[in-house]
């Protein structure tokens, strides 16, 4: 079984030997398509046969899904210290999504950048939820986020529990 997105142009193999009459197919792990084809290739050792489908097959384009490599959730960061931060993305339908596609944001800070990577050379005291946001050429987002601290840690009381009279 092969499978294109591009009107037969090119083809990807989804299935080999399959010893069945027939398959299921799961379209979420297929790139999306509105003029996709399926064709199936059947032999028995010496005659070979095959088709293709009549028609374009719409197949739903999917979200890229995002995640941000660097820095970790739950960092602190000195005040003065340059921040780098890293994403990376998966898109079936765009494999190496352009820089522009990665846009970086601060809930507390706003609009940071955009790219893969981003120096930093200041975020504002406090806690940041840091979120990049991938958006593919369908216009598909997928995005990611971390927390990080900037200045002092936050200050930590622990109490012990003390268990009431009867």
């Amino acid at each position: 079984v092969q499978y294109s997105i591009d009107g037969g142009q090119t083809w990807r193999t989804l299935l080999v030997d399959w010893p069945q009459t027939s398959a299921v197919i799961d379209l979420t792990e297929l790139p999306g398509s509105t003029q996709a084809l399926f064709r199936v290739i059947a032999g028995d050792g010496v005659w070979i046969a095959s088709d293709e489908s009549d028609g374009d097959v719409s197949v739903p384009f999917k979200a890229p899904v995002a995640s941000i490599v660097a820095p970790f959730s739950g960092a602190f960061l000195a005040e003065d210290q340059n921040l780098l931060l890293r994403g990376e993305a998966w898109d079936p339908e765009t494999p190496s999504p352009p820089d522009a596609a990665f846009q970086w944001r601060s809930d507390r800070d706003g609009a940071l950048g955009e790219g893969r990577s981003l120096l930093l050379s200041s975020l504002s005291t406090g806690m940041h939820i840091i979120t990049l946001t991938v958006t593919d050429d369908q216009g598909l987002s997928g995005s990611a986020s971390i927390t990080l601290y900037v200045g002092e840690p936050p200050q930590r009381l622990y109490l012990p529990l003390v268990g009431g009279r009867r």
